[in-house]
This record gives structure tokens, sequence and C-alpha cells, in this order.
């Protein structure tokens, strides 16, 4: 997972948005909103919200067919799990309701991010773990929470935060890491054999590059570097994986390719 600056609302936005939560206001006034509640008008933005890749897993999907525009407070209801899982569950463990969701960040710009449907549907779903207590949800209690999933739009080093094995694991290095790590799923077995793949052709890569420079060889110094830079690029699979390779093998700054 990586940081990245996300995109910036569109101009008629925040007006249509208002709209909606104004609606969204006046039903929860009688009752607590449910899913038939919330006019999708997210799906209307979703080709703009990023490149195509899930925002915490990092492997690139579909965008029409394979990637979500997921909420990162849940709107409806809100999760915990049964058990807690470990880092390298494969399975999503099963979760029970703790109490309302964040009705009033549906139409949030800065709540929408794109996922794939095994990380939004299959794990996520409702969890968002916190640190500390939770408080009863109400407008502008997410002001004082401090949560523990990162979310890809806040700014954070990927490199703090996650490790990586030449066998495709991620490993947490901080609190936040690993409760994104169990919510999303992030060591299930199809992203740990993606991984294993690029980790073996992101160290060979490193390896040209070292022999490069050794020998002075500045066609191949130029044409690795390329296809490292490409590697680390915000777009491409398993960016952080590949920074921290590229500073773990090298130590080099991914930013100084």
């Amino acid at each position: 997972m990586i940081s990245y600056v996300g995109p910036p609302a569109p101009p008629e936005f925040g007006k249509r948005a208002l709209a909606e939560l104004q609606k969204l206001r006046s039903t929860v006034a009688l009752r607590a909103p449910a899913e038939s509640d919330f006019r999708s008008l997210w799906a209307e933005y979703k080709s703009i919200l990023g490149p195509p890749k899930c925002g915490f897993c990092e492997r690139p999907r579909d965008l029409k067919f394979e990637l979500d525009v997921e909420h990162y407070r849940p709107k409806t209801l809100v999760t915990r799990w049964r058990a807690e899982p470990p880092i390298d569950a494969t399975e999503p463990p099963t979760q029970v309701p703790i109490g309302p969701g964040y009705w009033w960040t549906a139409y949030a710009w800065s709540n929408w991010l794109l996922a794939c449907s095994a990380c939004n549907r299959l794990w996520k779903r409702n969890l968002f773990p916190l640190e500390g207590a939770r408080i009863a949800p109400t407008e502008g209690v997410e002001a004082s929470e401090q949560p523990l999933l990162l979310h890809p739009f806040e700014a954070f080093d990927s490199a703090e935060h996650f490790g990586w094995t030449p066998g495709g694991l991620v490993e947490p290095l901080t609190a936040r890491a690993r409760a994104t790590i169990q919510t999303c799923g992030l060591n299930r077995t199809e992203l740990v054999k993606a991984r294993q793949t690029l980790y073996k052709r992101a160290q060979r890569l490193t390896v040209r590059m070292k022999e490069g420079l050794r020998f002075g060889r500045s066609d191949e110094i130029q044409r690795t570097g390329q296809e490292l830079a490409e590697s680390v690029a915000a777009e491409a699979p398993f960016a952080a994986m590949a920074r921290w390779v590229v500073q773990d093998e090298l130590s080099l700054d991914w930013q100084d390719l």
C-alpha cells in the first residue's frame, strides 16, 4: 500500500454531495438509514478516483468490472472481528456488528477510494478499527478518532509501516500496518503469489544495477534504472514492495531513480 495525492473533487461535486446529504439527514431524523437510502453518486466519479488498481492491496484490476468505490468509513454499519485474525490469514474472518455507520460521510470526497472486490467486499466490508475507545457515531465524531486503517490519500511513508519477504509476505512494522493487513487480507494467497514473482523481478533488476555501477556500464545503468523507475511508480502493481526492495538492496531512495 502506498500513499499518493488523491484527485481534487470536480467543481460541481460539493453542491451535489450536499443535496444527497440533506436527504439523508431527513431520513436519519426518522430512522436509521438503510443501504437503499444511499444514492450511488460515487459511481459517477469512479474513473477519476485514482489509477486502475486497488488502493489497499495495489493489485491492478479492471476499472469497470473489478474495482469498487470503497467507503473508508462504513456508511450503514460498523463491525469488528469475532476473533482477531493473524496477519497471514488466508480466509476472511467472521465479523459481528457493533454499531451504526458513519452515514454523513457517505458523500465525503475524502472518504472514497478505489478498492478491489476482494479487499472491499470479502475482507474489509464494514470494519473500521480505531485506536482507543469508539465514540457513539454522530456527525463530526471522526475529528476526534484515531483510525488504525491506513488511507492511501493520507501522507505516510510505506517503508515505515510495511516490510516484505522474498516469499511475498507483507509484514507490519506499526500498529496501523497490522490493522490494515488484517482488515484487508493483504496476505491472502493470490496476493502473496503475485508479489513473490514481482519481488524476484525487482531483485534481479537491483543485481543488474549493481553490476552496471560496478563496471561502469552506462547503457545498462540507464536501461535498468528506467525499469526500476517504472516498477516503483504510483500506478505500478505492488509499488510499495518494489520501493522497499530498491531501498533495501541498493540503499537508494526510490524517488532518486
